[in-house]
C-alpha cells in the first residue's frame, strides 16, 4: 500500500507530507530504488519508531544507541535467528 500512495499520480497532492517528500525526490535525478523490508527483519528500526509518540514529527538525533534496542543491535551484529539480507 506504500508503494502505491508514492506511484500514484496525485501523490504530489497528497495528505501525508511523508508521501509528498518521497515523490520530491523522485522528481530529482537520482536513481531510487524501494525496497520492502518486513519488520520482523530490522527489528532496531521496528522497535525505535514504536518508541516516539504518533504526534510527534520532529527529527530526533541521538547520541548513543537508546538502551530499548541494545539487545536488538547485539543480535543483528552478532546474527540473529531471523533472516538477515546482505547487499553486494
Amino acid at each position: 500500500m506504500a508503494i502505491s500512495l508514492i506511484m500514484n499520480s496525485d501523490a504530489a497532492h497528497n495528505s501525508h507530507a511523508l508521501v509528498r517528500a518521497i515523490v520530491g525526490f523522485r522528481r530529482r535525478s537520482w536513481s531510487l530504488d524501494f525496497i520492502w523490508v518486513p519488520r520482523e527483519i530490522n527489528r532496531p528500526a521496528d522497535s525505535l519508531a514504536r518508541q516516539v509518540p504518533s504526534d510527534h514529527f520532529e527529527t530526533l538525533l541521538f547520541d548513543q544507541s537508546p538502551y530499548c534496542i541494545h539487545n536488538l543491535l547485539s543480535r543483528d551484529v552478532n546474527g540473529s535467528p531471523y533472516c538477515k539480507t546482505r547487499t553486494s
